[in-house]
């Protein structure tokens, strides 16, 4: 089950997610509260503009507390600012993009991700012969 979190919408973008993706769990988290939903396979779209602290500090808190460290954090920008991407980028966010947050975007967004998962490289073993050694991982 999808697990997607949002720092702000309105209860008509919940009701559209859950309109294409019935079995998702869609909800609206607040920074000040404890993040303990957010463990196991969860997105979080986070604003970059939050009322009591900032979009930005909320993605380093989730990246510094061991049950929120894997969450896909994508920062939503208000405008298209290079300085910005890269903040949201430097304090951990996996991702950014422009905002206002839509239903179709967000689900654009999470298709995106869904394609483009890759599945784990196994490293593979070294190959020697003779003196020559030849090391994939290096």
């Amino acid at each position: 089950m999808e697990r997607i979190f949002l720092t702000s919408g309105s209860a008509k973008l919940i009701a559209e997610i859950g309109v294409v993706l019935p079995k998702a769990e869609v909800a609206i988290i607040h920074p000040d509260l404890p993040q303990e939903q957010l463990n196991g396979e969860s997105w979080c779209f986070v604003d970059w503009i939050l009322n009591d602290i900032s979009g930005i500090e909320f993605c380093r808190r989730l990246r510094a507390t061991p049950t929120t460290s894997h969450t896909h954090i994508t920062i939503v920008l208000d405008d298209d600012d290079q300085l910005a991407r890269r903040r949201a980028l430097g304090a951990g966010a996996d991702d950014y993009m422009l905002g206002p947050l839509s239903a179709k975007r967000l689900i654009e967004r999470l298709d995106f991700y869904k394609a483009n998962e890759r599945e784990p490289v196994l490293a593979k073993p070294a190959l020697a012969n003779g003196a020559l050694t030849l090391d994939h991982s290096s």
